[in-house]
């Protein structure tokens, strides 16, 4: 196990799965057998209710978009803003 965000652990473990397939394999298996037994549905449902903590925790993301703004002349920019 990994604790979040941490990117040199998650890179040596990459490595070590790399150069040990028989390792990669063991745990293919092992993960396959911890998936399958996890019907689609509830970690669908999970996933979705998860989502809606976030967003009524957080809020919804601001949206870029594309808009067209002119500065003085002829002098048109196109660009992003969030909204």
């Amino acid at each position: 196990m990994l604790l979040a965000a941490d990117l040199d652990g998650l890179s040596n473990a990459m490595n070590l799965l790399i150069r040990n397939p028989h390792q990669a394999m063991f745990m293919r298996k092992a993960s396959r057998a911890l998936a399958e037994g996890h019907p689609n549905q509830e970690t669908f449902d999970e996933h979705e209710r998860m989502y809606h903590k976030m967003v009524r925790e957080i809020g919804t993301q601001q949206i870029p978009v594309r808009v067209e703004y002119t500065f003085s002349g002829n002098d048109s920019r196109r660009g992003l803003v969030g909204c």
